[in-house]
């Protein structure tokens, strides 16, 4: 235990020194020469039309190649685009109310042995830990000696770096340039490609790390999971509201498939495109689960709430050819990964409206034919006006959620929170269990078999304002009679945080080690405080 620790605090020593010393040799990776694409020609011109002339009381804000919104809708925060646009087939058109597609086949049975693995910002692989910094591209450090880690090598990289995997000698790195605000200037435009990559490095030798290839994506990477040698990779891109006279308005994603067999010849396999903007999925080892805010989200009337809706891929070919198989639509918003989830054919989701009413809700929907998925059942979990769900995580037959609402006490609206537990066993009628009030919010539930670890803040509703990020331990062996076995506090003084809050892959639970790692900011006598904390 003691040389674990020694060496996570040389690695952190060891991070903040990097690019600071000047008489650090500097490796000279191999890097291919990047020839720019041809320019894609001038900007179109602007149709001073759509502009109303000075003093005009009615005019048109689209021209006619421009999607008008429903005249009807009012402008506001979500009208669900089913009601717009209807269901969309794959090329986009119109099904309007047309029923839905028979169920072809049924749902593929999940291969067992297809390992599903998701990128990390961080490895360790042998006597190396492989770190994906935002600003220094790869470093790699020589973790032989826990107790006095060295830097091995680097790899510049540039983009922004979303995640990366390590296997077998080599590392894969998702990088991401979008650039958003470039309008038409061929100045502005030096790589002549604005979406995001895939790279592949050859790092067998940590001391020279090398690139080998890539394969460029278009949109913005939100999400990624390798497969065997098939890596699955959802991007999005927005549309460009701010161009004069575009007709592109729509959001769209992409979903895709790329060998990465042989590293010197990455390559797309299949690609299935669709409307509405995604960052969030849920991965089981034959689907993809893609939750996308549809493209008229922001149009509400008093009779329709926001939809998120939830296309179901298929990935269960081993070779990595798409199937777009169904899709839902879920009242309301999902707003993390944690709160879709699949097991034994249903899929489970959690969401919250905000129009028209306050709502939390469960949905249990029946998957054993994806081209038609209907809805088993429902939880409304809470109808509070100022309710807010928290954290999540489904475990089989069971599902944790935390809770906060309001009190009033005295003349004070008081936050509080509860650990909600829910069963799950019967699809059709997903009921709660118990409700157990809590000390403080939750982000982030971790299970281990009747143990629930619940990372998040804690509140002290003081006039001091006392708070610090804490991390509890509950027996969840009986989901009626949840029990708080013990809390650990992070930090010194009265106030601490930590970004593990808002980032879950910040927050690592090292089972070999018996340990949690967390980042963890404090403040004491007005000193403000940055460190690692070993629980």
């Amino acid at each position: 235990m003691t040389r674990a620790r020694s060496f996570i605090k040389g690695v952190l020593v060891l991070a903040m020194l990097v690019g600071c010393s000047e008489d650090q040799p500097k490796p000279k990776p191999d890097l291919p020469v990047i020839v720019p694409p041809p320019r894609t020609g001038e900007s179109p011109p602007v149709d001073r039309n759509i502009f109303p002339p000075l003093g005009a009381t009615e005019f048109l804000t689209a021209n006619e190649n421009e999607l008008a919104s429903n005249p009807n809708a009012n402008y506001g925060y979500g009208y669900n685009g089913r009601q717009v646009l209807g269901d969309s087939d794959e090329d986009g058109a119109k099904n309007g109310d047309a029923e839905p597609a028979p169920p072809f086949q049924p749902e593929a049975e999940p291969d067992p042995t297809r390992a599903i693995v998701e990128a990390d910002i961080y490895k360790v692989d042998g006597n190396f830990l492989y770190v994906l910094n935002a600003y220094r591209g790869l470093l790699i450090f020589d973790i032989s000696e826990p107790d006095h880690p060295k830097i091995a090598g680097r790899l510049p990289l540039e983009g922004q770096p979303v995640e990366m995997y390590v296997r077998d000698g080599r590392a894969y790195f998702l990088l991401s340039d979008y650039f958003q605000y470039w309008m038409y200037d061929p100045e502005a435009d030096p790589l002549g490609f604005h979406g995001s990559e895939v790279i592949i490095a050859d790092v067998s030798d940590a001391t020279a790390p090398r690139f080998l290839s890539h394969l460029t994506v278009d949109g913005e990477i939100t999400d990624s999971r390798m497969v065997g040698d098939v890596l699955y990779v959802v991007s999005k891109r927005n549309p460009e509201y701010w161009r004069y006279n575009t007709t592109d308005w729509m959001d769209r994603t992409w979903v895709l498939s790329v060998n990465v067999a042989d590293p010197l010849a990455i390559h797309e396999i299949d690609q299935i495109t669709f409307d509405g903007s995604s960052t969030l999925i849920h991965v089981a080892p034959h689907a993809v689960f893609v939750a996308a805010v549809d493209p008229n989200y922001y149009l509400y009337d008093s009779e329709n709430d926001q939809q998120t809706k939830i296309t179901y891929v298929d990935i269960s070919d081993p070779e990595g050819d798409l199937q777009l198989r169904g899709d839902l639509y879920v009242p309301g918003m999902v707003a993390d990964k944690f709160k879709m989830d699949w097991s034994d054919h249903t899929f489970r989701v959690f969401s919250q409206r905000w129009q028209n009413g306050r709502q939390t809700e469960l949905h249990v929907y029946d998957t054993n034919h994806p081209d038609a998925i209907t809805e088993l059942g429902s939880l409304v979990i809470q109808e509070e006006l100022y309710g807010n769900l928290q954290g999540t995580r489904f475990d089989g037959a069971r599902a944790f959620a935390e809770f906060n609402d309001y009190e009033v006490i005295g003349n004070n609206w008081i936050s509080v929170d509860r650990l909600l537990t829910i069963d799950i066993g019967e699809p059709a009628s997903p009921a709660l269990a118990a409700s157990l009030r809590l000390d403080g919010y939750v982000s982030h539930f971790e299970t281990r078999g009747n143990r629930l670890l619940a990372f998040g803040q804690q509140s002290n509703y003081s006039w001091a304002g006392n708070y610090k990020a804490q991390i509890s331990l509950f027996d969840v062996a009986d989901l009626t009679a949840p029990q708080l076995l013990s809390q650990a506090e992070l930090g010194f003084g009265n106030n601490s945080w930590s970004s593990g809050n808002y980032d879950y892959k910040a927050f690592k639970v090292v089972d070999e080690l018996h340990l949690i790692l967390t980042p963890v900011s404090w403040s004491e006598a007005y000193n403000y405080h940055s460190g690692t904390q070993l629980v």
